[in-house]
């Protein structure tokens, strides 16, 4: 994996899910999906669950997510994990979630979510990732509590959706047009997020997007195929 780049703390393990579930966007039309949609979503699931949690050195314990929050986001499923580098004392949680429908994504993104739960966003760093020749668009955005500065992060972020034309996405154009056509909103879509302590060094945050990438990169692209291949 490379990252060609502009340029780029301690949070707590459960914040991204907490953030995701309260952003919740509820109403709006009915959506479609195709009739072999359910295998589909049963096997994103699936691919979502056999994420290892062992990566090299790293160890991931899984965050528990609340009945609540189940509820509000319904996921089709959703990976949170805190991994935990046994030689370094260093970790960085993966927050994977995948819906059913597009538009239970909205407003689920760092730059809504985390300002409204009190952390104070500063730079905003534009990527491009590449995993096995495919590009990735990503956003890569620090925040950090301003009543306490020893607390900060930086968040790496992106969306993945069916498509033939672009899946990958940094931003929420692509999702929102998604979620104004009843049949795109209802193949649905995955947000990934990669947090990371604000005090790391940027060249180890790049080994582990690129490790974690190579790890999920076969989820990715299943999400990305939707029922091409059904």
């Amino acid at each position: 994996m490379s990252i060609n780049r502009t340029s780029i703390g301690r949070a707590s393990p459960l914040v991204a899910l907490v953030l995701l579930a309260t952003m919740l966007v509820t109403g709006g039309i009915d959506v479609y999906a195709p009739a072999n949609a359910d295998r589909y979503f049963t096997l994103v699931a699936e691919r979502i669950r056999q994420i290892p949690y062992q990566i090299g050195a790293w160890n991931g314990i899984d965050e528990p997510m609340t009945e609540p929050a189940r509820e509000l986001l319904k996921p089709n499923e959703l990976l949170q994990r805190r991994y935990h580098n046994r030689d370094t004392g260093e970790s960085f949680t993966l927050l994977l979630i995948h819906c059913k429908n597009t538009r239970d994504m909205e407003g689920h993104y760092p730059p809504v979510c985390y300002p409204r739960h009190g952390w104070s966003m500063g730079r905003t760093d534009h990527l491009v990732l590449s995993v096995d020749g495919q590009q990735i668009p990503a956003n890569r955005y620090s925040f950090e509590k301003p009543s306490r500065q020893t607390l900060g992060m930086n968040v790496l972020g992106f969306f993945v959706l069916p498509s033939n034309e672009q899946p990958y996405t940094a931003g929420m154009e692509a999702l929102t047009r998604a979620s104004r056509a009843r049949s795109a909103a209802g193949m649905g879509a995955a947000q990934i997020q990669i947090i990371t302590e604000r005090s790391m060094a940027q060249s180890r945050r790049d080994e582990i997007v690129a490790m974690v990438l190579e790890e999920i990169g076969p989820t990715l692209r299943l999400i990305a195929r939707g029922t091409a291949d059904e």
